[in-house]
């Protein structure tokens, strides 16, 4: 053992940490929040739309996919190796997500492959619209 760590109480550190791990917020956003997705480009360079909405007015199903998301983990933005400037039409969406003090943006081309938890959250905000 090494000098000055016969006082260390190993079980009580380990409940200390286990504490500590449990009680460590498991997703960065809390209610309420604001997600507007925009889009820009495709055939006539205008997008084809935007969607946005308040946790206040969400489905459940997008509430609990934006609870489980991590934002702070998304690329700012995401496109294909094999065409990183996109395709020609190609839309190009930005999703902006705001919880109090946090902005995280993010966004994609139509061909880009993305986290399983952003396309979750985008497919729920988009499938809102009017």
């Amino acid at each position: 053992m090494a000098e000055g760590n016969e006082n260390v109480n190993m079980p009580a550190l380990a409940i200390s940490l286990a504490l500590t791990l449990i009680s460590c917020k498991t997703s960065s956003v809390t209610e309420p929040w604001h997600i507007e997705i925009t889009t820009d480009g495709g055939f006539t360079g205008r997008g084809v739309g935007s969607a946005s909405i308040d946790s206040d007015h969400a489905p459940a199903a997008l509430r609990r996919a934006v609870a489980e998301s991590k934002p702070q983990q998304w690329a700012r933005e995401y496109v294909n190796p094999n065409m990183p400037h996109g395709a020609p039409d190609e839309v190009h969406y930005t999703l902006t997500l705001k919880d109090g003090d946090h902005e995280y943006v993010t966004s994609w081309r139509e061909t880009a492959s993305r986290p399983r938890d952003l396309r979750e959250v985008a497919e729920l905000v988009w499938a809102t619209r009017k």
